[in-house]
């Protein structure tokens, strides 16, 4: 039945801003970038075979502070990194006789980094780089999960259960970046770099075991 549904369709909405202000400091230039980012995204589609509708709503605001100079021997940059991210979504699927279930889930995302890097030219040539970045990131998730099962009889329905799917998982990580640059020409270049970095988990719509 809802494979021969022609009501499908996708509706997404985005805004987003950002600006940069450079300030020259005399011994070095400051440097602010503050950014938001809006989205509202909607469909309806019924390629699974059954009607599958969701409605997510996100808004980003960051903004980035950092001094930089870039000096004959000596080039640096530190800063500051604050990011924020508020997610809701209610999605809804129906599965006819088998199930129907809505979730409506909100995560809620703080972050934030202080980092450095310099660049030393020991010769003309050759140039050694280093720097550390520490990265804290939070996320929060509350909502619940509705469901409607029973056996394939219109005639048969197990009740309404509604479960909270909320959630939090937190990250810390330190992490580096190293290498080398040497000028073989005025027009080549050979360098070497051993760098980390961090991807943070989330939490999905689960009743247990739902971070990751």
């Amino acid at each position: 039945f809802y494979q021969l549904q022609q009501d499908g369709f996708v509706n997404n909405k985005t805004a987003s801003v950002m600006a940069q202000l450079d300030v020259d400091l005399g011994f070095a230039t400051l440097t602010v970038q503050p950014g938001y980012r809006h989205m509202n995204a909607r469909y309806r589609t019924y390629v699974p075979g059954f009607l599958f509708e969701t409605h997510e709503t996100s808004s980003q605001k960051s903004l980035e502070t950092r001094l930089g100079h870039d000096g004959s021997a000596l080039k640096w940059v530190a800063g500051v990194y604050l990011y924020r991210e508020d997610q809701t979504q209610l999605w809804f699927v129906n599965q006819g006789v088998n199930a129907t279930g809505a979730d409506t889930p909100k995560l809620d995302t703080k972050s934030w980094a202080v980092f450095g890097q310099a660049t030393y030219s020991l010769t003309d040539r050759l140039r050694l780089i280093g720097g550390l970045r520490y990265t804290y990131e939070n996320k929060v998730q509350a909502g619940t999960q509705s469901i409607t099962a029973g056996p394939p009889t219109f005639l048969v329905q197990y009740p309404y259960i509604t479960e909270a799917i909320g959630g939090e998982i937190t990250s810390r990580k330190l992490t580096f970046k190293a290498g080398a640059e040497y000028d073989l020409t005025p027009r080549n270049m050979i360098y070497a770099t051993l760098s980390t970095g961090t991807k943070g988990g989330g939490v999905i719509n689960a009743l247990v075991n739902n971070t990751y």
